[in-house]
């Protein structure tokens, strides 16, 4: 593991801390996620070069790879899902309980409010009601040093990346 895999996989050590307290199963969520999140980091540079000799003519790529492609696309959105599921609980149990700051709430429910538009095309094949211009089918896409995200639109793509990076981030919010 890179010292930047180390490094990330750290802060969301860190950010789990405060969530004992509330419920000791949200810990063990969070850290499950938080090395799904590293991983599929980690794996982005080899995928990203599977898909390009993937886009080859002709493909340059073996059947073994090809699976191996798909895999990446189907865990980077079984992530949204879990860490969809677990940003909702947070969100809920910051609307319900007292002594989190208001500061942390925002951004635990800005994060899920993001995530949302992604997952419930990905979950439910429907349009996110606070995204009606959104398809109810959000089609998975590739940018180039970042990863696997979804076409939710026309012309937005939400990358699985921007969903950890902004969640970890409300995580970390004091």
């Amino acid at each position: 593991m890179t010292k930047e895999l180390f490094d990330r996989l750290t802060r969301w050590t860190k950010a789990s801390i405060f969530l004992p307290k509330r419920d000791p199963w949200l810990t063990s969520v969070l850290q499950g996620v938080g090395r799904l999140d590293v991983t599929l980091i980690g794996q982005t540079p080899l995928i990203e070069e599977n898909f390009r000799r993937q886009q080859m003519i002709p493909p340059r790529v073996s059947d073994a790879e090809i699976v191996q492609f798909a895999d990446y696309v189907y865990q980077n959105f079984l992530w949204v899902l879990a860490g969809y599921e677990f940003i909702r609980t947070l969100d809920q149990i910051c609307r319900e309980e007292t002594g989190i700051s208001v500061t942390r709430k925002d951004s635990i429910n800005a994060s899920k409010r993001q995530m949302e538009r992604v997952r419930v095309p990905l979950a439910k094949l429907e349009v996110a009601h606070r995204f009606p211009d959104d398809s109810r089918i959000a089609v998975p896409g590739w940018q180039p040093g970042k990863g696997a995200g979804w076409l939710v639109n026309e012309s937005t793509v939400i990358l699985r990346i921007d969903l950890s990076d902004a969640m970890l981030s409300a995580l970390e919010t004091g």
